[in-house]
C-alpha cells in the first residue's frame, strides 16, 4: 500500500495506472496501481527479488514521462552470492545537516556551508560485517574514497567523508544506501537517491 499522503500529492487519484519498478542493478517490472495499492505484477517483483517479511523497500519516484519508482531493497538478513562468502548486506542513511544549536531559522544554503552532514554506520552492521574496522572504502561510480571511522565507538564517517560528499554532490535529505560488496577490504558501494525538489 502506498501512503495516502504521498498518493494524494504525487499520484493520480482514479483509475488503474501502469507503474514501472526499477531496482539498483537496472532490472525492471511493470505493475498495476489501483486504489493506492500495487496489484498485477507485484507478485513477480516480490518473487524475483526474493522479498521476505521484514525487508525494507525504499521507493523513489523518478522524474519521467510515466510513473516510475527506483526501488532499493534493504534485507533483514545476510545473503550470499555465488562468489564465495561475499556479503550483499545493506544499510540506509537519510542524511541531515547536524547543527550544534537550533538552526531552523537559518536559510538552508547557510546551514549547508556551516555544518556537516550527519552519517554513522549502524553499530550492529559494523560489528557483524566490518569487524570493527577503522577505515572503509566508499565506491560511487568508477571512483573510490577512503573513509576513516571515529568516535568512542568508531561508527562516525569522518576523515574523507567531506570530500566524498562534495564530489558526489550529496545534499540535505538525500538517501544513501550502502551495499557491502567486499568484506575483507571493507568496500561499500553507494547508491544515492536524490531528494526531490
Amino acid at each position: 500500500v502506498i501512503p495516502s499522503i504521498f498518493a494524494k500529492k504525487y499520484l493520480k487519484k482514479e483509475g488503474i495506472h501502469d507503474v514501472l519498478l526499477r531496482v539498483l542493478d537496472g532490472r525492471t517490472w511493470h505493475v498495476s496501481l489501483k486504489d493506492e495499492k500495487f496489484h498485477k505484477g507485484w507478485k513477480y517483483f516480490a518473487s524475483d527479488n526474493r522479498l521476505n517479511i521484514g525487508d525494507n523497500c525504499t521507493f523513489d519516484l523518478t522524474e519521467s514521462q510515466g510513473l516510475c519508482f527506483k526501488v532499493s531493497i534493504i534485507r533483514i538478513s545476510q545473503d550470499t552470492t555465488s562468489q564465495g562468502n561475499l556479503s550483499r548486506s545493506f544499510f540506509q542513511i537519510t542524511l541531515y545537516y547536524l547543527c550544534k544549536n537550533d538552526c531552523s531559522f537559518l536559510p538552508l544554503n547557510k546551514v549547508m556551508k556551516k555544518y556537516n552532514l550527519m552519517q554513522r554506520v549502524p553499530i550492529a552492521f559494523l560489528r557483524r560485517y566490518l569487524q570493527n574496522k577503522q577505515v572503509v572504502m566508499l565506491q560511487f561510480g568508477n571512483k573510490t574514497w577512503e573513509i576513516g571511522l571515529s568516535g568512542a565507538i568508531q561508527t562516525k564517517m569522518s576523515n574523507g567523508w567531506s570530500q566524498f560528499a562534495k564530489e558526489c554532490k550529496v545534499q540535505h535529505e538525500d538517501v544513501c544506501v550502502f551495499e557491502l560488496i567486499n568484506i575483507k577490504d571493507g568496500v561499500l558501494d553507494v547508491h544515492i537517491f536524490r531528494k526531490q525538489s
